[in-house]
């Protein structure tokens, strides 16, 4: 069964020329930055998540409403046992003002990929679970 579950709120769109190339900084920040999100998330702390959130996403979520799109999912896959592996992408295609990382989770009954988005400050700006 695939669950999917988006909290990817107020994403803007525009043409940018942001350098596609990820420095070795860029992918320690964006790794640390997402497994403490997740961390979070597995914790169900999703107030504490909040602080991490760019304004955009501030103004449209809620930490209740993390509760109500992430809980279902975290029920389903039971404890967090890892991290797996990240895969970061600078410029998404679909999102080009956002830098993604991709984060593959082990739990116990089963996998779950949260996509994480970061706006130019490093601040989250949506997070996906499927």
């Amino acid at each position: 069964m695939l669950v999917c579950f988006a909290l990817i709120l107020g994403a803007g769109l525009y043409i940018g020329s942001k350098s596609t190339q990820i420095t070795s900084q860029d992918w320690h920040e964006m790794t640390l930055r997402s497994k403490n999100m997740i961390r979070r998330i597995n914790g169900r702390d999703y107030k504490s998540c909040m602080a991490s959130l760019d304004d955009r996403m501030k103004r449209n979520t809620t930490s209740e409403r993390m509760g109500e799109v992430f809980d279902p999912a975290l029920d389903a896959l039971g404890k967090f046992v890892r991290f797996k592996n990240f895969s970061i992408h600078k410029n998404h295609p679909a999102l080009s003002h956002y830098d993604v990382c991709e984060v593959k989770c082990e739990y116990e009954n089963g996998s779950a990929t949260f996509t994480v988005f970061f706006d130019d400050q490093r601040r989250i700006g949506g997070v996906y679970l499927k």
